[in-house]
């Protein structure tokens, strides 16, 4: 029952149409970074070969994965106000898988939206601006969580960061599932995770570098770690949003204990 219900709520999000405007807005997000760099004239140096590009311009998708991963978290305040809920739990599914299948069928849609945008990011690069470009080939560095694999492979560096922005929005889109127990108002959890997004930077930026979720999705996290050992650097992101998934988990526990959710 909980697979089916993380099905049809990943079936749901992926045909929301105001999906739609997000991923438009990832569009035109990512061209301007390209513009951006190109006018600096260090398009070369940016895009000159597809493989690092993304790596190189992934800064677009921190405006993108708070808006995406509120569009999926919304579907629990969604049903609950239309009363959805109570017809679930009248079949047997309990509170606590219910709130379980609504944080997996967010978190799952929210990295496949990213996935899209992502891969819409380098099918332009690849259409748009590499075709009768020569390679260039002389090993570059990059600020990032694994430097020395930049070098190495740029590919291989491109697959970490799209994998550690594809874990956030998961991660994040939780926070739209927690705001949908306290209240049953679908667009109140659907704002909740940008404007929670928002806050926190502003003030983890004055409490703990640490704890900032703009360095997890912003990858520059390593310049204010450097106390921490150098191989853990790659696994950080993927710590830091789990440990944030399982603290959203343990409050939704929490707060269906204390109260009725219909």
């Amino acid at each position: 029952m909980v697979a089916h219900l993380v099905w049809h709520d990943v079936k749901r999000n992926l045909r929301l149409i105001r999906a739609l405007p997000v991923l438009a807005v990832a569009i035109v997000l990512a061209y301007q970074e390209v513009e951006w760099r190109q006018k600096l004239g260090d398009f070369q140096d940016f895009l000159y070969y597809a493989e690092g590009a993304f790596s190189r311009n992934h800064f677009w998708l921190f405006k993108v994965i708070p808006l995406v991963a509120g569009v999926m978290g919304g579907s629990l305040a969604a049903e609950r106000r239309a009363g959805i809920t109570l017809g679930i739990f009248a079949k047997g599914v309990s509170r606590w898988h219910y709130i379980i299948a609504k944080m997996l069928g967010a978190a799952a849609s929210s990295a496949l939206i990213t996935l899209v945008a992502i891969l819409a990011f380098f099918a332009y690069v690849f259409t748009m601006w590499i075709p009768g470009r020569a390679p260039y080939l002389e090993p570059v560095w990059i600020e990032g969580p694994v430097k020395s694999l930049f070098a190495y492979s740029p590919f291989a560096h491109d697959l970490l960061v799209a994998a550690m922005l594809i874990t956030a929005a998961a991660a994040l889109s939780l926070v739209g599932v927690l705001a949908g127990l306290i209240v049953a108002n679908e667009y109140v959890a659907i704002a909740a995770t940008p404007i929670f997004t928002i806050i926190s930077v502003v003030i983890m930026r004055q409490v703990s570098d640490a704890l900032n979720p703009e360095g997890y999705l912003m990858l520059d996290y390593d310049w204010s770690l450097k106390s921490l050992p150098h191989w853990l650097l790659p696994y950080l992101p993927f710590l830091y949003w789990t440990a944030f998934s399982l603290i959203i988990a343990a409050l939704c526990k929490w707060i269906i204990a204390k109260k009725e959710i219909a």
